[in-house]
């Protein structure tokens, strides 16, 4: 049987108090009182009776390829998401800041994988494909591209493809954009 408020909180003061003359009720009504002047609730000083913050918040869904998404926030603000698709053996997983930049991005496939990892001024991206035998590793200074900073790799392939017309255009007025924030005048084609 679990001990009740009181007898937890003669044991908390017993141990932090050692023993006294004044009796165990006097001595509660006088931490409740101090708790209460301090603007504390009663009990307060006893941390066994509290409820454990929750450490984590987990969000799941689904979409619309038969796939799933989950997001894990934890409490310091970080947070991790992962999508998966049983079908096509697709994994992605990105590690977030707690100012919401990406940190690093891992995707698997059933051919290979391919990170995405950002470490103060630099992003390391590697490939590694079994079947054929490729492994690639660049480190980029992001200082130098500074104007490119905020685009993602995968865009900038996915745009590349002639079918992703749409895409390219968007990247390219992101980086127009970005080229006018840094101060960088036009490139000439």
């Amino acid at each position: 049987m679990k001990q009740g408020y009181n007898s937890r909180l003669d044991e908390s003061l017993g141990a932090r108090n050692g023993k006294k003359t004044q009796s165990l009720k006097d001595r509660r009504d006088e931490s409740k009182g101090a708790e209460k002047g301090a603007g504390k609730r009663a009990y307060s000083a006893v941390s066994t009776m509290d409820k454990p913050k929750k450490k984590r918040v987990v969000q799941r869904a689904s979409t619309m390829d038969g796939g799933e998404i989950k997001s894990v926030t934890r409490r310091s603000g970080r947070r991790v998401e992962t999508e998966k698709n049983k079908e096509t053996g697709f994994k992605q997983k990105q590690k977030f800041r707690k100012d919401g930049t990406v940190k690093k991005t891992v995707t698997r496939t059933k051919g290979g994988v391919e990170k995405e990892i950002e470490r103060g001024n630099k992003r390391i991206e590697v490939q590694k494909y079994k079947d054929e035998g490729v492994k690639n590793r660049t480190v980029i200074d992001m200082v130098k591209n500074s104007a490119f900073k905020n685009i993602p790799h995968s865009m900038v392939e996915m745009g590349s493809r002639p079918e992703n017309n749409v895409i390219l255009n968007k990247i390219m007025k992101a980086t127009d954009n970005a080229m006018k924030a840094y101060g960088v005048k036009k490139i000439k084609k």
